[in-house]
């Protein structure tokens, strides 16, 4: 494409950043950049600019400029069409644009209503930004003042114009909003929405209905309505009130001068007046100056006394000298009729009078006073003034009163009471005196003082003086208020006289019109097709056909090869029915190829192109007439001077854009349609469509592809379907620029009337997805039934991306979805609004897309729910399970994968419990492959290519894969051969005689076994090797061996393929999990077989390698542990400072991460106690319950037809007659001579470093002609991720590749530049030019994908394990031109072609070619099928029954199943027959199952080997606090010294029979380790032989009396501290074991012994400390020359105090021979029992010759447990010790034993094992040549 010359588009009219790009005479692109957008306004133009800031990413929206439809096509995401829409509303006019014949503003709000913005799931940050943008173009509304609605503030933005401030915006950004909070419900981790600005909605709602006038349809004008409105009163109504009475009979007063009164007034004129101007409290002077009397509208508000009662004298001399009558007229009306009520009657008639009457107005005033204060009366006041003059009294302290005599005893109390009261009865009377001469002497101006001279010594309690300066000014007020009610008395005696003459308002009685009737208010788009009939409409072009084309001559190499492949075929699968019936299906799929092919070609390309130009001006003519005739039928004439015509002239006529009449034909719109207008419309869409194959046929015979333009021309349309039958898909063909195809209508036609469940087959690259799922989904979509599109998450989004392209535009569908799992938390809301969400989808004709695990976990949680107890929501679900049953219509897309029975999805019920045999589980299986690890190189080396086998450094786990049933014979067999010979931790077999060995081997190495081969094993004598201690690990090698774990593990699973980790799990989890294809881990499920998840989970990590926390996690357990010297030993490493960070970084973390010790410390310290849980029950789904029979059908499809038997037997395999051909036609075009075969070489010395994507890559890049697409359908490159695949592959090709095509971690199909820039293809620039790209489709997405890659690309198709023709198939083919110009290269791996050999008996020297790989898959194929077909059964049964429970209404418990098991019961062999999976109560399916599993004769239905590739849904974790009672405190016992212990230390004699000790052992006998297991007695049991003793006070602790003796007391074993020792010529003759309480006590007379030595020990629990069993480290007295102690009392010592340790092999022996315990093989005729325990010995004996009667290694296991309080010791010498097995090592040069210490010793005895003849060699003891030989 080269940049366009003219740049205009007739659209976004002021955007600056952007570029059109062209073809000559074809598409036109517009590129937008991406980034923050600015406008601004222009005064000149009156229109608003629009610039993006070009962000550093350089990345950009590409939008096809479509003129037929008249609008901006994007293939972008969500916010390439949010962006869209806001250019489109930045950039808006109040004319429409020129291409879309909209403006800016009704082009955006089109877009954010569409389907195809509403077909989101997932609201991201991006969008939301761009969306609160949209939202914020909307002007904010607020009232004004904010506390009142009467005013409202309207923020407008000054750069746009205010028809593009659209209030529809913020509606229309809610609605988005509102929606993706519903879904967020599937999200619940997703960051929240942003805040919207605060918004009024009444004072928006009233904008919209107020500028609905300004709108037109569709875009505001219809939320015109006058359901708002309210009737208008008029100020001339209401003329009734008193208000109006009052004002009028005031106004007529004045205006008519009369003289009378016009209302009576009240009996007492004066009185009346007196309390109206009261309440002012005062009057002012008549001299008060006043404003003018005119109106003033606050009189309205105030209250008219305040007004009028203060200025009362002057009011009465301004009224009486006004001149303008009409001032006062409306001054007294205004306080007449105040809304406060008005002013009082009586002084209005009285203000009245003084204006009309001469004689009020010279009635004669009170003499002058500047305020008269009448509130205070106008009489004197007695109360007023006996309290005035009360507070002029003279205190009592100062009065004579306060100098009574105090009486004699009087106390104080009484006495100040007597001098209060004398003080009362005087000044009482002078008051009263006082008040009385005052008052006298009213009425008067000025008073006088009263006489006192009655009253004795009056002035000692008042003065007078003070009393008449208050009284007199109270006086002067009472009697100027006297003259002032004087004054209106006289008024009073005018006004009384005068008569009563009132005065009556006229009433106006008016008639007022009804409103008149208002219709819509606007003219709405549907109307315009209510009436006018358009005119119709002729076609006048014809459109070219077939007749350009010719038939080619075949050339049948091909076909040759296809034959001789079946006839092969055919010949090698006459063994079994499937695999014959598998080759007959094939054949006759060849036959009907060579009936039915026809391909065509050229005549001529002479003259061709003015044929196809003329063409294309004939169809360019033909629509423009059709749509000038339909827009004529709907516009109203302008010569008209109808109203019509105005709105039309006015642009306020309905817009009619070029897709208008299209519009017509969806679901929405054609059923209001008549004929004459739907004849019309399908004319016209069935002319651009007919434009467009013009188009396209022009522009493939412009790109030169022949090919492209013949299947255009054989492309007609409309062959075999009507478009009036079906219209959505007419309007789909528009849209897209497609035309269907006669074989598409043929497939859709079926699917959407099928006959009950149906599954079709079509072959890869015509139009399955892409074409066929739109036009079925919407023609179902019909509101009654609930579409469902079921497709598989690697094709999930590419699916979600076509369906909306297709379906959310015209055609108006939207996509819903429901990624339900059970990670959520329902509650009875929540499942509400899902409820609502799927009705809404199926009333408005939406489609549902959803993965089959969604079905399946909302099934299960239904069933979940009920059983927790959880009623409501389970209700809720089950109702919805019953609508989905009942209306939902599926489509499954990929039928084979999505009912494939590998998958099946389980929720695993119940409390979480340890994994039976817990870490000796893990231990084990460590320890194998640790043999594995070691016999693998042999057996590469023996079978070079029948083992993959990476090379590593020593210490590490070398990749391992096992490629054929003879490497695995080989490596498995020899390992366990090697642990029957030489045993392993936790299994001593290497002491067994020879013939129990074999018996063994046999068990754990063959999985079917008879009775005599288990009683062999599991059935004994006291020798027997089957005992408590060793069937646990008897049954779990059988598991790992017979049971098939390790050789499904090697052999069926890959690293990064099959399983791996998975870090971006929530909840997290640190196990193996499986993946969907190569570094897709599945999202939520895990296997489900303990024994393969601890497998692969190792795997996982020797390959993995540990990370930095990892590492760091594993030291800091190990920095707790008391047994980190041994750990550092075994890692090798010496002087680490764990501070140090970058040492940890930069030299321990390489060192580590991959050595295998440290990756078995971390797991099986850190991982495996922690997540290794299993659940007792489990709930089971699989794709039964997708293709299950409902009300209404299923229909799938698929490109082959492979996995027709594994298919639900409700699933029927459809084969159409014309499809017949499609499986043999993809192998055809596979065996084309273009395509061919290249050998990978296997990694040469010098390559073993060069990873394999590497090789591959290089491999790829010397091919010839090149490969543009690698297709990694064989998963073989693991190193890399898909995007360093595409980076690497692009660094390594030359300048003419730009980009290279990936999918990214998040299914994204992506693209990166040579500028390491990345983006989705859909937006980028290349997706239009994938000339320039390479292609990498990785395992998982070389199915559903579809690309349009040049003719003459070349395809690199690689090979790997299990490859199955469906799955290679499927992957060429998205090479979509395959046969017909584009051509694939198969690369062989050394593995896949020794497999290839086998399977084709060729030798492996010879040339593998295509038809071998064909033939290869197809034996892949058959055995895939055959070991999908037992659990296709299993799960096939289980649905049966479990469909019944549903339809007898059941819900609960019935459906658990049993989820953790035992060992035994997973492993343990049995000779009965087994239950038979058929058995039960009888049904026609089940039996249609056991016939189809009779066909592919003798399956095995081991449940072992199912639950193996089992994965499973787990619960969340949900915490619990449990409280737990604790038992009661113990009591301690006093401490005591006894007196044969004092004698003891002076003697170095115990007396004989003391009770001052007893036999150290016994005192063992109340703990676990003894109770009803062993009689302890035995151990002290010696005779003559010396015993290790306790003291009683050592020995009791606490008081047993409350508890029981028989209680265990393991708590409350005092450790070993304190011994005392007696000796004769220094040999220790008596060994005590004492308190520390005793040896404080005693510690001063063992100072002064000489008799006894106190010594200091401890038993030695970690290697880095020396052993203390010598007594030698601290004695007192201090001991010059050291004791020689008998190495009985060091054995029972260091056993009694729990040592883990042991100096050297003497010891080791003496122990041993001790505890009688073999050391060596059992010669012949001895019985060694599986813990090493001497049965009987050659003479007889139990025990060897020692004490002991029974095997003392489980109370001796015990016992080391209780004296570490609990701790394990699994790493520790003693448990390799009892569980290692034969105690021998051969001298070796290889092994230096690096201590003396038992853990050198033992961890020798536990790795190889001596032979039958070898011999201990004791280090430091050995000659210099031994010595030199262990150097």
């Amino acid at each position: 494409m080269s940049v366009d010359l003219i740049q205009s588009m007739g659209t976004l009219i002021g955007l600056k950043n952007r570029l059109v790009l062209s073809q000559p005479h074809g598409l036109r692109l517009l590129l937008v950049l991406h980034g923050d957008v600015s406008h601004s306004s222009s005064l000149k133009t009156t229109h608003t600019f629009v610039k993006v800031a070009k962000k550093r990413s350089g990345t950009f929206h590409t939008f096809h400029i479509d003129t037929n439809l008249g609008q901006l096509t994007g293939h972008g995401g969500l916010e390439s069409k949010i962006f869209l829409a806001y250019l489109h509303a930045l950039t808006s006019f109040c004319l429409p644009d020129p291409l879309t014949g909209l403006t800016g503003t009704e082009r955006a709000l089109a877009i954010l209503r569409s389907a195809e913005t509403r077909s989101f799931d997932l609201l991201v940050e991006g969008n939301a930004k761009l969306l609160r943008q949209i939202a914020e173009l909307t002007p904010s509304r607020a009232h004004y003042p904010a506390n009142e609605r009467v005013m409202q503030t309207v923020n407008w933005s000054p750069k746009l114009g205010f028809l593009a401030q659209h209030g529809a915006f913020r509606v229309e950004v809610d609605l988005i909003f509102d929606q993706a909070t519903r879904s967020r419900m599937f999200y619940p981790d997703a960051p929240p929405l942003p805040e919207l600005p605060s918004r009024d909605v009444a004072l928006a709602r009233r904008d919209s209905i107020r500028s609905a006038w300004v709108r037109v349809s569709g875009f505001g004008a219809e939320d015109y309505t006058t359901s708002h409105d309210t009737s208008y009163t008029a100020r001339d109504r209401g003329q009734t009130s008193s208000r109006f009475s009052d004002a009028f009979a005031t106004s007529t007063f004045l205006y008519q001068q009369k003289r009378d009164l016009q209302q009576t007034l009240p009996v007492n004129v004066a009185r009346a007046l007196w309390n109206a101007l009261t309440g002012s409290g005062t009057v002012l002077s008549s001299r008060t100056a006043l404003p003018e009397l005119e109106y003033d509208a606050t009189l309205l508000e105030k209250s008219p006394q305040v007004s009028v009662t203060p200025a009362w004298l002057a009011l009465n001399q301004r009224v009486r000298s006004e001149a303008n009558t009409f001032s006062l007229m409306m001054w007294l009306s205004t306080l007449a009729c105040g809304s406060n009520g008005g002013l009082d009657p009586t002084v209005l008639q009285v203000l009245a009078l003084s204006f009309t009457r001469s004689d009020v107005a010279q009635v004669q005033l009170p003499p002058d006073c500047a305020t008269f204060r009448i509130a205070q009366g106008k009489s004197v006041q007695r109360e007023a003034l006996s309290v005035e003059i009360t507070a002029l009294l003279v205190d009592l302290i100062r009065t004579p009163a306060y100098s009574m005599v105090r009486h004699v005893g009087e106390k104080i109390g009484p006495y100040t009471k007597r001098r209060q009261q004398a003080y009362q009865a005087l000044t009482t009377p002078i008051v009263s005196a006082i008040v009385n001469g005052l008052m006298a002497q009213w009425p008067c101006l000025v008073p006088t003082a009263p006489d006192m001279s009655s009253i004795t010594n009056a002035s000692a309690y008042i003065d007078i003086n003070a009393v008449m300066n208050m009284a007199r000014p109270k006086f002067k007020t009472w009697y100027e208020n006297l003259d002032f009610f004087r004054y209106l008395q006289r008024l009073e005696r005018i006004v009384v006289a005068l008569p009563v003459v009132p005065s009556h308002a006229r009433i106006f009685r008016l008639a007022f019109p009804s409103p008149p009737t208002r219709g819509a208010g606007y003219v709405g788009q549907q109307q315009l097709l209510a009436s006018n009939i358009p005119r119709p409409v002729v076609s006048i072009a014809s459109e070219l056909g077939t007749d350009w084309l010719v038939p080619r001559i075949e050339v049948k190499g091909h076909d040759e090869h296809l034959e001789a492949l079946i006839t092969g075929l055919c010949m090698a699968t006459t063994a079994s029915a499937s695999e014959s019936k598998y080759a007959t299906r094939l054949k006759v799929s060849a036959e009907e190829l060579n009936e039915t092919r026809m391909d065509y070609r050229l005549s001529e390309r002479d003259g061709i192109k003015q044929e196809l130009d003329a063409n294309l001006q004939a169809c360019q003519k033909q629509v423009h007439s059709a749509h000038s005739r339909l827009v004529g039928a709907i516009t109203p004439t302008p010569s008209t001077l109808t109203c019509a015509a105005t709105l039309s002239s006015v642009k306020q006529w309905p817009r009619v854009p070029p897709g208008f009449f299209l519009r017509q034909l969806n679901h929405l719109m054609w059923p209001s349609l008549d004929q004459q207008w739907r004849d019309a419309i399908v004319e016209y869409a069935l002319m651009l469509t007919a434009l467009q194959r013009a188009e396209r046929l022009l522009r493939a015979f412009r790109s030169g592809s022949d090919l492209d333009l013949v299947n255009e021309l054989r492309t007609l349309g409309h062959a075999n379907w009507k478009p009036h039958d079906h219209p959505d898909t007419l309007l789909l063909e528009v849209e897209s620029g497609v035309l269907v195809r006669e074989v598409q209508e043929d497939i859709a036609a079926q699917m959407r009337s099928p006959d009950g469940n149906a599954v079709l087959q079509l072959n890869m690259g015509e139009g399955k997805s892409s074409l066929i799922v739109p036009i079925v989904a919407a023609a179902l979509a019909n509101g009654s039934q609930l579409v469902r599109v079921v497709v598989a998450k690697p094709q999930f989004k590419q699916m979600a991306q076509m369906m909306i392209s297709k379906l959310g535009g015209m055609l108006n569908r939207r996509i819903y979805y429901m990624p339900f799992s059970r990670a959520l938390r329902l509650t009875q809301g929540t499942a509400g609004v899902l409820r609502e969400m799927l009705l809404e989808c199926m009333s408005t004709g939406g489609i549902l897309l959803v993965q089959p695990e969604h079905i399946l976990s909302f099934k299960l949680m239904a069933l979940e729910t009920n059983i927790l107890g959880q009623e409501d929501v389970s209700r809720s679900l089950l109702s919805m399970q019953d609508f989905f049953d009942r209306s939902s219509r599926d489509l499954v897309d990929e039928s084979d994968e999505n009912f494939s029975a590998k998958f099946e999805l389980i929720y695993t019920i119940g409390t979480q419990c340890a994994v039976d045999f817990g870490n000796e589980r893990w231990s084990c299986i460590h320890d194998v492959l640790e043999l594995i690890r070691r016999q693998s190189q042999a057996t590469a080396c023996e079978l070079p290519e029948s083992l993959e086998l990476t090379h590593c450094l020593p210490g590490r786990f070398p990749r391992t894969r096992i490629l054929n049933q003879e490497a695995q014979h080989h490596l498995l067999g020899s390992v366990a051969y090697k642990i029957c010979e030489s045993g392993m931790t936790g299994f001593p077999i290497a002491r067994q005689p020879l013939h129990i060995r074999e018996t063994v081997h046999t068990y754990i190495t063959k999985l079917d076994l008879t009775r005599d081969e288990i009683d062999a094993v599991e059935v004994g004598g006291a020798g027997s090797f089957w005992s408590d201690s060793t069937k646990e690990m008897l049954l779990l090698l059988r598991g790992l061996f017979a049971a098939g774990v390790l050789s499904f593990v090697f052999g069926q699973k890959r690293w990064r393929v099959n399983y791996g980790l998975d870090s971006s799990r929530h909840p997290s989890t640190k196990l193996a999990v499986p993946y969907r294809a190569k570094d897709m881990p599945s999202p939520r499920s895990e296997f489900s077989h303990p024994d393969v998840i601890i497998s692969l989970t190792t795997l996982s990590y020797y390959y993995g390698g540990l990370q930095h926390d990892d590492l760091a996690t594993a030291f800091d357990h190990l920095s707790r542990s008391d047994q980190a010297d041994s750990a550092y030993q075994t890692w090798h490493l010496e002087g680490i400072n764990l501070r140090d960070k970058h040492q940890f970084t930069t030299e321990l973390l390489p060192r580590l991460r991959f050595g295998k010790a440290t990756i078995d410390y971390f797991l099986a310290n850190v991982v495996f106690p922690k997540e290794m849980k299993e659940f007792p029950y489990k709930l089971s789904a699989s794709g039964w319950d997708v293709g299950k029979t409902k009300c209404l059908p299923t229909t799938g499809f698929s490109g082959t037809n492979d996995s027709r038997d594994a298919l639900p037997l409700h699933m029927k395999q459809i084969d159409l007659p014309a499809q017949l051909h499609t499986k043999a036609l993809v192998l055809g075009y596979l065996l084309q001579t273009g395509n061919n075969v290249v050998e990978m070489p296997a990694a040469s010395v010098a390559q073993a470093s060069t990873p394999d994507a590497e090789r591959l890559l290089n491999m790829v890049m010397s091919l010839d002609p090149p490969a543009r697409v690698i297709l990694d359908v064989g998963a073989q490159i693991l190193e890399m991720s898909n995007i360093e695949v595409a980076k690497r592959w692009l660094a390594l090709s030359d300048a003419s590749i730009h980009a290279a095509v990936f999918f990214d971690e998040h299914d994204e199909l992506s693209v990166v530049s040579r500028k390491d820039r990345v983006e989705l293809l859909q937006t980028s620039s290349f997706a239009t030019q994938l000339n320039v790209c390479l292609v990498f489709l990785d395992e998982s997405h070389t199915r559903g994908t579809d690309l349009r890659l040049p003719e003459s690309y070349r395809a690199a198709v690689t090979l790997g394990a299990g490859l199955t023709k469906d799955r290679l198939t499927q992957a060429c083919m998205r090479m979509r031109k395959l046969g017909k110009g584009q051509t694939v290269v198969f690369c062989v791996p050394p593995e896949i072609k020794a497999r290839i050999a086998t399977c084709t008996t060729k030798p492996l020297s010879s040339r593998v070619v295509v038809a071998d790989i064909i033939r290869w898959t197809i034996s892949e194929t058959l055995v895939d099928m055959r070991r999908c077909m037992p659990l296709w059964a299993t799960q096939g049964v289980r649905f049966v029954r479990q469909n019944a429970l549903w339809q007898k209404g059941q819900s609960g418990l019935e459906f658990l199943e049993d989820e953790a098991q035992s060992l035994e019961a997973r492993y343990r062999p049995s000779t009965a027959s087994a239950v038979s999976l058929f058995a039960g109560p009888q049904h026609d399916d089940i039996d249609r199952i056991q016939d189809r599993c009779r066909e592919f004769e003798n399956l095995s239905f081991s449940s072992t080997t199912l639950q193996e590739e089992q994965e499973r849904e787990l619960s969340p974790e949900i915490e619990q606090e449990r409280q737990i009672q604790k038992p009661a405190a113990a009591v301690p016992l006093p401490h005591n010294l006894h007196a044969d212990l004092v004698l003891f230390v002076k003697t170095g004699t115990l007396p004989t029979q003391s009770r001052a000790c007893q036999a150290a052992f016994n005192t063992l006998s109340t703990t676990t380790a003894a109770l009803g297991r062993f009689d302890v007695a035995e151990m002290s049991s010696g005779g003559n032989e010396l015993d290790l003793l306790v003291t009683v006070d050592f020995a009791r602790t606490i008081d047993t009396s409350r508890s029981g003796p028989s209680s265990p007391t393991d708590s409350y074993q005092r450790p070993v501290q304190w011994v005392l020792t007696a000796s004769n010529r220094q040999t220790v003759t008596t060994m005590l074991v004492i308190s520390p309480f005793e040896a404080q006590e005693l510690y001063t007379r063992v100072q002064a012994s000489s008799k006894v030595v106190l010594h200091l020990y401890t038993p030695r629990c970690n290697s880095g400390y020396r052993s203390l069993d010598r007594l030698d480290f601290y004695s007192v007295p201090h001991q010059h020359t050291p004791l020689a102690i008998p190495a009985r009392l060091i054995t029972q010592l260091n056993l009694f105090s729990g040592q883990l340790y042991i100096n050297d092999y003497e010891d080791f022996r003496y122990m041993c021979s001790y505890l009688g315990l073999a050391t060596e093989t059992a010669p012949e005729g001895w019985e060694v029992a599986a813990d090493g325990f001497i049965a009987r010995d050659g003479q007889g004996r139990v025990g060897g010759g020692s004490n002991l009667t029974s095997s003392p290694v489980k109370f001796l296991q015990t016992l080391m447990a209780i004296r570490r309080d609990g701790q394990g010791f699994s790493r520790r010498i003693w448990v390799r010790f009892w569980r290692a097995g034969c105690c021998r090592r051969r001298i070796s040069r290889s092994v230096e034993p690096r201590e003396t210490l038992v853990s050198g010793w033992m961890s020798w005895c536990s790795q190889a094992g001596l032979k039958r003849n070898e011999r201990w060699v004791r280090p430091g003891g050995e000659d210099s040549a031994t010595r030199a030989k262990l150097a």
